[in-house]
């Protein structure tokens, strides 16, 4: 019974130091995407992210890190569409795409330190996301069927890199850009990549 107790007194102990090297944070923030390809699209579609971050670093000495974060984010586009009236006249109209990823980024990253309060952090790495849903606008009217034949594609993968400030070891505030390499459309549509600025605030534990 001892040895028992003994064991997992070392099992716990072992557990607690390499829990010591994980840092956990939770953030929201902004999301300005604009695709890239073939598709008529102009400025960018404004959207919302928020998640959670687990990351571990190496050691006390070490400023390096990996880690990764499940994300619920939000992209898209909007663009002005041309029909010419029964009267030969032109009409411009409004659209817009609106999908909804669940996305797991994975970053090595390195700190540099400002001083004793502040440090600054550079991240970079692969992400792949998978669209739970989504939406067209057009004309005032709107449908889900998006993921059909000759519509998108449920999954998307890119680069993404990012910079940003922390503060007293628990306020975090973050620059990213993720650049897409999946054409996310089906068959002979326009090709379409997902080109995502985001801005984010968090609070590391």
């Amino acid at each position: 019974m001892k040895k028992i107790l003994f064991l997992g007194l070392v099992m716990f102990q072992c557990l607690t130091m390499q829990a010591q090297d994980w840092k956990f944070s939770v953030g929201a923030g902004a999301n300005f995407n604009g695709p890239a390809g073939k598709t008529a699209s102009e400025g960018r579609r404004f959207g919302y992210h928020l998640g959670g971050t687990a990351q571990y670093e190496f050691s006390q000495q070490s400023s390096w890190y990996v880690g990764g974060s499940l994300l619920w984010t939000q992209k898209g586009n909007k663009m002005t569409i041309g029909e010419t009236a029964p009267d030969n006249k032109k009409i411009y109209r409004k659209a817009s795409t609106d999908i909804t990823y669940l996305q797991i980024p994975l970053f090595a990253g390195k700190n540099f330190d400002l001083g004793e309060q502040a440090k600054l952090f550079v991240e970079f790495g692969p992400y792949a996301g998978l669209a739970l849903f989504g939406k067209n606008k057009y004309a005032g009217q709107s449908t889900s069927k998006i993921f059909e034949k000759n519509g998108y594609k449920r999954f998307d993968a890119g680069l993404a890199i990012g910079a940003g400030i922390q503060i007293a070891d628990h306020y975090r505030l973050k620059l990213g850009y993720e650049h897409g390499l999946t054409n996310i459309r089906k068959g002979k549509d326009p090709s379409y990549y997902n080109r995502n600025i985001t801005l984010s605030v968090g609070y590391a534990f």
